[in-house]
């Protein structure tokens, strides 16, 4: 893994330096210019810490996760990599999203920006539901591929029921955020992100989840925190595109 990552990146400074337009890389060139960097950090900062919150609150699942046992473990191992392809899918839009919103709040196309976020949320809507529904569908089939241990089966259906079926609402909930970063906000979807999935999902498990534990009951959090941190992500980003509108 880590030689492929080295490969892909050698390969790609080796594009960016033959290229002719803009974005070309020029090592001769390359320094710190403060004003762009402080730009980068205001951006990047916040949009990083957020990501780790998604990890702090992935330890407490997989900690709750651990201790229904080893077969659980695998199963829920096995379905978080199938899983992990229909992020994929859905990170391209978001990415995409801010990339188009940022375009056009830039050059001030503000109602631009209205129809971005409507073609981005619908299609990572239709991404998520076919490859989350599809994975659902195949997934004894598709956790085969992962292990000969018949026994993790249901196990790892259960997941793929509560978590890649919905999943379409964590790829909303990145596209919003994506369109909000590109106006220039980025610690405002830090701030709902830390309260609407770390915070959440953590008093969910506490509260709620050990008072009866089962996969189910755990497992539902997923869902639960994508539809709250989405809803209020998409209060913010009307407000904002209404504080901008022209």
């Amino acid at each position: 893994t880590i030689i492929s990552q080295y490969v892909s990146a050698i390969l790609v400074i080796i594009c960016l330096a033959k290229l002719e337009n803009a974005c070309a890389l020029r090592f001769r060139e390359l320094r710190i210019h403060k004003d762009s960097l402080l730009k980068i950090i205001r951006v990047g900062l916040p949009a990083g810490l957020q990501s780790a919150m998604f990890s702090l609150s992935n330890v407490a699942i997989q900690s709750s996760v651990n201790s229904f046992g080893s077969t659980v473990m695998a199963a829920n191992a096995a379905s978080t990599n199938i899983e992990g392809f229909t992020y994929t899918a859905m990170n391209s839009v978001s990415q995409a999203a801010l990339n188009f919103t940022s375009q056009n709040f830039g050059a001030k196309k503000y109602k631009r920006i209205d129809k971005v976020i409507v073609v981005t949320i619908l299609t990572v809507t239709v991404i998520g539901l076919f490859f989350g529904v599809g994975s659902f569908a195949l997934g004894k089939t598709l956790l085969k591929l992962f292990t000969k241990d018949m026994s993790i089966l249901p196990y790892g259906v259960t997941r793929l029921r509560f978590v890649a079926v919905p999943y379409f609402l964590c790829g909303v909930l990145e596209v919003i955020v994506g369109c909000i970063r590109g106006m220039k906000y980025s610690t405002l979807p830090m701030v709902i992100t830390l309260f609407g999935t770390c915070i959440f999902r953590i008093v969910w498990i506490f509260l709620v989840f050990r008072s009866a534990p089962s996969l189910e009951k755990l497992y539902v959090v997923y869902p639960l925190s994508w539809i709250l941190t989405a809803s209020v992500q998409f209060v913010s980003l009307m407000l904002i595109r209404r504080k901008n509108k022209c």
